[in-house]
């Protein structure tokens, strides 16, 4: 799937609000958490919790490909973002979940002092733009990617095409003079 990347990150960050679901779960979520018998899942005032149509292939064929996936996510019902994590069967793809009452950026250096990652070996995908100068600021050698309407398939590919330096084209140059220089065999 990303065959022209050069380096591969090795942790994908993701906040969870308007990027893996289209909806702020503190602000739009009612306490309890369940699934019905129809398979959906709803909160306690009956409000059907979904997340972004290509989210679940996306973790999973990250996950296939051996990325490490990371939740960095200022929240404060975090119990209940677990549960709806768990009623989504998301579990098996998230190696690290940091949700909480503080800042993203806290999380981003909990990933790299505690578990050793370099923020030049992650990329944080996040939704608010207002916060991500500061972000960038304090996590040098960072990649942060902005989303604006949910993760999917182009953001990924984008993402790591910023990160891992393609260089298709100069493989393209490459091969074009060799093509001039010896004849077709």
């Amino acid at each position: 799937m990303h065959p022209n990347i050069r380096r591969k990150p090795k942790l994908l960050v993701f906040d969870y609000d308007y990027i893996l679901w289209p909806f702020s779960f503190d602000k739009d979520v009612a306490k309890f958490i369940s699934r019905e018998n129809d398979g959906s899942i709803v909160d306690n005032d009956g409000k059907e919790l979904k997340c972004y149509e290509q989210v679940p292939e996306i973790l999973e064929n990250l996950t296939k490909e051996g990325f490490k996936i990371a939740i960095a996510s200022e929240i404060k019902e975090v119990l209940q973002a677990n549960e709806l994590i768990r009623l989504l069967e998301w579990d098996k793809f998230i190696t690290y979940r940091q949700p909480g009452l503080s800042i993203p950026l806290v999380r981003l250096f909990w990933f790299r002092n505690e578990k050793g990652i370099h923020f030049d070996d992650m990329i944080f995908f996040y939704a608010k733009p207002f916060d991500a100068s500061e972000i960038i600021s304090f996590c040098l050698g960072l990649t942060v990617i902005l989303v604006e309407n949910g993760l999917n398939n182009d953001l990924i590919e984008n993402a790591l095409e910023k990160f891992g330096y393609p260089d298709d084209d100069d493989d393209d140059d490459e091969d074009e003079d060799k093509d001039e220089d010896e004849p077709n065999r």
